[in-house]
């Protein structure tokens, strides 16, 4: 089995429960990654962050990382035991990178190798409610974006009246929920949820 598809199978985008940053905080992060300042995150930028973060994670310096040496809730028990390919317990850099790597290509839902700032934006919501790979192919297709989107909705929808509030979608920005509201005719409902990201996605 390869190792995207291993990794897949544990819910690549859900490393472990944490709340979704909000929108100021996920375009702050977003900003840093963007370091060409073209409005969108290229593999070469996400590399060099994955990189960085493996270096200020490995304390005693030994270019390996071990589950107390990574932040909790940054990656999940059972991805950890999935990226750690040799199985010593330990992620090299470059079992780390590959890891990285395909976080990268999961989240680059239109696959021009760019993340831009709604894949970021939901890749922040998969990292939270996670995502079911039923292809195995390590992307994120229209079907399984959508019952993800709507897995995500209805866990945020802390009330129940089907429809999300600005505290309840408080990680997206103005422009991306004004965006969603013109398809719900001016509320979010998760039908206008979906299709609003259907199209910033589809352009």
């Amino acid at each position: 089995m390869s190792f995207i598809r291993r990794l897949s199978l544990v819910g690549l985008l859900a490393p472990a429960l944490r709340a979704v940053p909000s929108a100021a905080e996920i375009k702050k992060v977003f900003d840093a990654l963007d370091t060409s300042r073209n409005d969108a995150i290229g593999l070469a930028e996400w590399e060099q962050a994955s990189f960085t973060l493996f270096k200020a994670a490995d304390t005693d310096h030994n270019n390996f990382l071990t589950r107390n040496e990574i932040a909790a809730g940054s990656l999940s028990a059972e991805t950890f035991l999935t990226a750690d390919t040799d199985q010593d317990g330990k992620l090299s850099i470059g079992e780390y990178m590959n890891l990285r790597r395909a976080i990268f290509r999961a989240a680059d839902i239109n696959r021009d190798d760019y993340l831009v700032l709604y894949e970021y934006e939901i890749f922040h919501l998969l990292a939270e409610y996670g995502w079911h790979d039923r292809n195995h192919n390590g992307r994120l297709d229209p079907s399984e974006l959508k019952a993800a989107l709507t897995r995500a909705f209805e866990q945020l929808d802390a009330d129940h009246d089907n429809l999300l509030s600005p505290a309840e979608s408080a990680f997206l920005t103005t422009e991306h929920r004004a965006e969603m509201e013109k398809a719900g005719a001016g509320k979010l409902t998760v039908e206008a949820f979906i299709a609003g990201y259907m199209h910033l996605l589809t352009g």
